[in-house]
C-alpha cells in the first residue's frame, strides 16, 4: 500500500502518470483504486488513458492550398495562378483530396471499452476479463491481465493469456473451469480494454506519442494525432514494429472505395509513419472532386479523372488546359482532347495543372420565346422549324397577346450584327402572309396588346440591344411614331418594314386619326458633312389599304406623325347637370354651345328650384386653384421661418412656440383644404347683365352645374358666442343676425365681418361711426362670417391675411353645405 501512496503522491505533483503507474494502479481491485483516490485528493479522470500531450485535442482546420512550382524552392505552399481565363479567383483555392477527413476532431480522447471486440483481439497486459461462473457455482470475476501475461483466477490460480487471441483466450480459460468440477459452466466477456502508447511520425501534423485504445488502428492514430500535413502523403503511410514494415495504408483506398482491410490494428509500442506526399496533380472546374490529387500508380489522366468522381455533364471535353512546368522552369499550356481516347490516356507529370471548362450556356440549336404566350422559356431548333409551326394555335397565346405583331430579334453569327424581323401571326395563321423560317438562337418576343408598360419592356430590350451595336456604317435601325396610335414611341425597324407596319407595332390607329395629310420626317446625311431633313406626304388611309406609293418602305431615323381629326375632342365634351332640374344627367354638348342651351334641353329649372344658390364648377379652375392653394402653402411656410427668427428674441416663452404652432397647423390645414373650382354666376333675372353673361358662358368638357333646392336657412359662424343657423327673415339685418348668435366674441375683428351669398358672391359689411348695414340684404342661404382678429393676439407675427384665407375655404365649404350641394 505505501508503494502505491507513494506512486500517487507523485501522481499528483506529475501532470499524468506514466503507463506503469495506470497500470499498477488498474490490477488493484475497484474499492482499493477508490479509496486510494480519495487518500490524496485525485480524481479517477486523472488516471484515465489520456495521451500527456493529446489531453485537450483542439479540431485541427485542414489549410492546405494548391501546389505551385517554384524552380530553386520546389514544391512549396501557394494558389495556382491560372493561365486560362474564365475562372474566379476564388475557384482557383483547391484542397487536398481527403484533407476534409481530419478537418475535425473530438476535443477529448476516451478509451473506447463499449464496442463488440473481435475473436482474433490478441491480449495483453492491462486487458480485462469478465468470467461469471454459473451453475453448481455463481461468482463473478473481473481479471486483468497483469505485466507478466497471467491473470490471477481465484480456486484455479494463474492462468497465462498475454499474447493468445480473444477466442483461444475463451477456450483456454474454459478447460481451466471444468477442473472445478461437474455442473460448473462460465461465460466469458471482454471487460476494460487496455491503453498502451505508440507514435506517430513523420508528416503528421502534431507528431508524437499517444495512448490508445486496444481496439485503435492506423487510421485512429492519424486522427487523434491531427492528420496529414501539407506535404505530408496520402497513399503511403506505414505501419512499423520493432523496425520492421508490417502495412502500408492508402487513404484513397478508404476515401473512393469505401476499402478498410489495409487499416491494421495497432499494437503497444508500434509507429505510425507518414512519409512525403508523392506527385501532386491539381485538378479544377468542371469534375465531381476538384482538388489536388497525390499519383500512386495512376499515370495516365482517365485514371485520374476516375478518383475525383469522373468528369461533370456539364464539362467541356474538347478543349481541357494542362499547364505543365517544363525543365526551364517556364510553364506551357495544352490543350486535350477528353473526347478521344487519346486524350484521355495522356500522361500526367508531378505538378500538373488541369481545368476543366464548363461548356458554353448559349445553346446553339435552341430559340427562346418570351412574352405574351402559355409557355415562354427555351425551345429546340430543327431545320425548317419557322414560326407559325412554333406557334400554331391561339392556344399557344395570352389573352393579352398581339397577334398582329411581333418582333424577331437574330444574329446570323458569333460577333456579327443584330438583325430584325417584325411579322403578323394572325395573318401567317390564316394564309395570307408568308410564314417565317427561324434560326438558331432567334429570339421572338410576344407583345401585349393592352400594357402598355408590358408591351414597352419588351420593345426596349430589342432597342438596347440596335443601339449598343450602333456605328457609322452600322446605323441604327429606329423609326418613332407620334400621335394618334395606341402606342406612341419609338421601335426597331426590320428589314422590309413599311409604313402599315409601324402602325401595328404601335398597336394601330386611334379612332380619331386623321387618314389624310400625314407627314413622314426623313433625316439623312448630305455629302458626310450635313443632316438634312425630308418631309413626305402622303395618304394613311390609302397605305393602310397596302397602296405601294403610300404604303413605302421606312429608313432608319424616320418618325411618322399621326394628326387628329379637327375638332374631335370638342365633339365629345360632356358635361353634368344635378338637382333641381326637370331632366337631369349628362349631356353631349356641341363646341360653343351655352349655359342657357344646356338648362334648356334638361328641361329648366323645377319649382323648388333655388337658381340664385346654383354651384357651378370647372376642371380648369380646379387645377389653377390646387396649385395656386400648393404655392401659397409653400410661401407660407418661409413666412413662418423668417418670423419666428426674426423675432425670436422677444417672444414670450409661453406664447411664442403656441403661435408658431398655430401657423403651422393654419399651413397643414391649407394643405388639406380641396380645391373646388367653382365659378361664381348668376341666375338672378333682376341682375340683367350678370344673368345674361351667366347664360351665355360656353360650356366645357367636365363642367358641372348643381342646382339645389330652395333654403330658408343663414348661417352665422366664425368669432361669434355660437355658430348657429337660423331661419330667414325677409328684411332682418346681419347685425341681427348675429345677435342671435350671442354678439361678438373677444378675438372678433368687428371691421372684417363679411357675408358670402348662396351663389358664392361675397359683400363686406361696413360698421362704424359712418355705416350701418341697411345696404346689405341677406338672403337665405347666405353665411356670416366673424374673422378672427389675430393681430391683437400676437402682433409681433401678422396672420391675418392667413386666417382670412382660411375662413374663406371653411365658409365656402360651409357655405355648399348650408345650400344643400354637400350633405
Amino acid at each position: 500500500m505505501l508503494v502505491f501512496l507513494s506512486l500517487l503522491s507523485g501522481v499528483a505533483s506529475a501532470s499524468t502518470p506514466d503507463l506503469k503507474q495506470i497500470e499498477l494502479f488498474q490490477s488493484l481491485p475497484k474499492a482499493q483504486q477508490q479509496k486510494l483516490l480519495e487518500s490524496q485528493g485525485l480524481s479517477r479522470d486523472l488516471l484515465n488513458p489520456i495521451a500527456p500531450e493529446q489531453s485537450e485535442l483542439e479540431p485541427v482546420k485542414d489549410t492546405v492550398q494548391p501546389l505551385s512550382f517554384d524552380k530553386e524552392k520546389g514544391l512549396e505552399d501557394s494558389a495556382w495562378q491560372s493561365k486560362s481565363e474564365g475562372f474566379d479567383e476564388t475557384s482557383l483555392k483547391l484542397k487536398r483530396f481527403g484533407s476534409e477527413l481530419f478537418a475535425g476532431k473530438p476535443t477529448t480522447f476516451a478509451p473506447v471499452n463499449d464496442i463488440p471486440v473481435p475473436t482474433d483481439y490478441v491480449l495483453g497486459p492491462g486487458d480485462q476479463l469478465k468470467v461469471q461462473l454459473f451453475g453448481a457455482k455463481n461468482h463473478v470475476y473481473e481479471l486483468v491481465i497483469d505485466r507478466n501475461g497471467q491473470v490471477n483466477f481465484p480456486e484455479i490460480g494463474p492462468v497465462n493469456l498475454a499474447g493468445l487471441s480473444f477466442s483461444e483466450a475463451k477456450v483456454a480459460l474454459s478447460k481451466r473451469v471444468e477442473n472445478l468440477g461437474m455442473g460448473v459452466n462460465a461465460s466469458i466477456t471482454m471487460g476494460n480494454l487496455r491503453s498502451f502508447r505508440i507514435f506517430v511520425m513523420g508528416e503528421s501534423r502534431t507528431p508524437g506519442s499517444y495512448l490508445v485504445s486496444g481496439m485503435a488502428t492506423m487510421t485512429h492514430a492519424l486522427y487523434v494525432s491531427g492528420g496529414i500535413s501539407d506535404i505530408g502523403t496520402y497513399r503511403n503511410i506505414q505501419l512499423k514494429r520493432k523496425g520492421r514494415l508490417i502495412a502500408s495504408l492508402d487513404l484513397y483506398d478508404l476515401l473512393v472505395k469505401g476499402d478498410s482491410q489495409d487499416d491494421v490494428r495497432l499494437q503497444p509500442g508500434d509507429t505510425v509513419f507518414i512519409p512525403t506526399a508523392g506527385s501532386l496533380i491539381s485538378l479544377r472546374g468542371e469534375v465531381s472532386r476538384p482538388g489536388i490529387y497525390e499519383l500512386k500508380n495512376e499515370s495516365r489522366l482517365e485514371s485520374l479523372l476516375a478518383l475525383a468522381g469522373g468528369l461533370k455533364a456539364t464539362a467541356y471535353k474538347k478543349d481541357v488546359l494542362v499547364t505543365r512546368i517544363a525543365k526551364n522552369g517556364l510553364a506551357n499550356v495544352k490543350s486535350i482532347d477528353l473526347s478521344t481516347k487519346q486524350g484521355m490516356r495522356s500522361l500526367l507529370h508531378n505538378g500538373d495543372e488541369i481545368d476543366v471548362k464548363r461548356v458554353s450556356e448559349d445553346l446553339n440549336n435552341a430559340i427562346d420565346v418570351v412574352g405574351e404566350v402559355t409557355h415562354p422559356g427555351t425551345y429546340s431548333w430543327s431545320e425548317g422549324l419557322s414560326l407559325g409551326r412554333l406557334l400554331n394555335g391561339y392556344r399557344d397565346f395570352k389573352r393579352q397577346a398581339d397577334l398582329g405583331y411581333q418582333i424577331i430579334l437574330r444574329q446570323k453569327q458569333i460577333g456579327s450584327a443584330y438583325e430584325v424581323i417584325t411579322t403578323d401571326w394572325s395573318k401567317i395563321h390564316q394564309g395570307r402572309h408568308e410564314d417565317v423560317l427561324l434560326w438558331p438562337q432567334d429570339q421572338i418576343f410576344i407583345l401585349n396588346r393592352d400594357d402598355s408598360d408590358l408591351r414597352r419592356e419588351f420593345i426596349d430590350l430589342v432597342l438596347e440591344k440596335l443601339q449598343q451595336q450602333a456605328t457609322k456604317e452600322n446605323v441604327s435601325n429606329v423609326v418613332s411614331v407620334s400621335g394618334m396610335v395606341r402606342f406612341p414611341g419609338s421601335y426597331p425597324l426590320g428589314k422590309a418594314d413599311r409604313i402599315q407596319d409601324l402602325i401595328r407595332a404601335a398597336g394601330g390607329l386611334r379612332e380619331q386619326a386623321m387618314l389624310n395629310g400625314t407627314d413622314l420626317v426623313r433625316y439623312e446625311v448630305a455629302e458626310g458633312e450635313k443632316r438634312e431633313v425630308e418631309r413626305i406626304h402622303f395618304n394613311l388611309d390609302l397605305a393602310m389599304q397596302g397602296d405601294s406609293q403610300n404604303n413605302f418602305l421606312l429608313q432608319p431615323f424616320d418618325q411618322l406623325s399621326i394628326k387628329q381629326v379637327s375638332d374631335w375632342s370638342d365633339a365629345a365634351q360632356q358635361v353634368t347637370i344635378k338637382g333641381e332640374v326637370r331632366y337631369p344627367g349628362t349631356f353631349t354638348v356641341s363646341p360653343g354651345e351655352t349655359l342657357a342651351s344646356v338648362i334648356e334641353r334638361a328641361g329648366g329649372f323645377t319649382e323648388w328650384a333655388a337658381p340664385e344658390n346654383t354651384v357651378f364648377t370647372r376642371e380648369q379652375l380646379k387645377v389653377q386653384e390646387e396649385r395656386e392653394l400648393a404655392q401659397l402653402a409653400i410661401e407660407l411656410e418661409k413666412n413662418l421661418l423668417l418670423a419666428a427668427r426674426r423675432d425670436a428674441g422677444i417672444m414670450e416663452k409661453d406664447t411664442g412656440p403656441a403661435m408658431i404652432a398655430m401657423g403651422q397647423a393654419l399651413i397643414d390645414k391649407i394643405k388639406q383644404t380641396p380645391a373646388i373650382g367653382r365659378l361664381v354666376v348668376g341666375f338672378d333675372p333682376d341682375k340683367s347683365k350678370r344673368y345674361a353673361s351667366t347664360m351665355a358662358v360656353e360650356m366645357r368638357d367636365g363642367d358641372v352645374l348643381y342646382v339645389p333646392k330652395r333654403s330658408d336657412e343663414v348661417v352665422i359662424m366664425g368669432e361669434v358666442s355660437r355658430t348657429i343657423s337660423v331661419i330667414h327673415e325677409e328684411g332682418k339685418r346681419a347685425t341681427e343676425y348675429i345677435a342671435m348668435s350671442g354678439g361678438l366674441s373677444k378675438r372678433a375683428d368687428a371691421s372684417s365681418i363679411y357675408v358670402v351669398h348662396g351663389d358664392g358672391a361675397i359683400d363686406r359689411l361696413e360698421l362704424g361711426w359712418f355705416s350701418t348695414d341697411e345696404h346689405l340684404k341677406i338672403l337665405p342661404g347666405d353665411t356670416i362670417v366673424v374673422p378672427m382678429d389675430v393681430e391683437s393676439i400676437n402682433p409681433i407675427i401678422t396672420w391675418t391675411n392667413v386666417s382670412k384665407i382660411l375662413a374663406n375655404f371653411a365658409v365656402s365649404a360651409a357655405t355648399l353645405k348650408t345650400i344643400g350641394v354637400f350633405d
